[in-house]
């Protein structure tokens, strides 16, 4: 459903928060953007995967930080990390302070073992993602346009079904 709004106001397929939004805009450089864009599967699955790709860079490749991070803000990740002594190794999902969160990270990570799983020998990665072993390939970022087929983007984009909200 690309007009989803959660309960805390993320917008789109990639429940992307309106402020977060706005960064991702001014970082791709993207003048006239304007929130309704979120409304548009296209800008919104790219404006995500986007974000993705500078998370997986911020957080070193750290899945655990990066999916934290998505579901509670990088600031708050960054606070957690200097609180708690965790450095860019860090993948015990337990310690994790925020249940929502916790659970969040969990969920996609469960996730993404059961997509790969399912789609393995279906999925078709492109590009640098060709020179990464085949199981952290199919977590790698997306190899296609957003001219694909959306679902197939998304998916690709992390593997993932509960990015959005469970009732998209």
């Amino acid at each position: 459903k690309p007009g989803a709004v959660s309960p805390v106001g993320a917008i789109g397929m990639m429940q992307i928060m309106p402020e977060t939004g706005e960064w991702i805009a001014r970082q791709m450089g993207l003048s006239s953007y304007r929130m309704q864009q979120l409304y548009d599967p296209k800008t919104n699955i790219r404006m995500g995967c986007w974000y993705l790709s500078e998370l997986k860079y911020e957080f070193r490749g750290n899945m655990v930080l990066q999916m934290l991070a998505y579901n509670a803000g990088r600031g708050n990740t960054h606070l957690w990390m200097s609180a708690n002594g965790w450095d860019y190794e860090f993948g015990k999902i337990a310690d994790i302070p925020y249940e929502e969160s916790r659970g969040y990270v969990s969920s996609v990570l469960h996730d993404r073992d059961e997509y790969y799983r399912l789609y393995k020998d279906k999925v078709t990665l492109k590009g640098e993602c060709s020179a990464v072993p085949q199981r952290i390939r199919f977590t790698c970022q997306v190899a296609a346009s957003v001219e694909e087929n959306e679902a197939v983007s998304a998916a690709r984009c992390l593997a993932r079904k509960h990015f959005v909200n469970n009732d998209i």
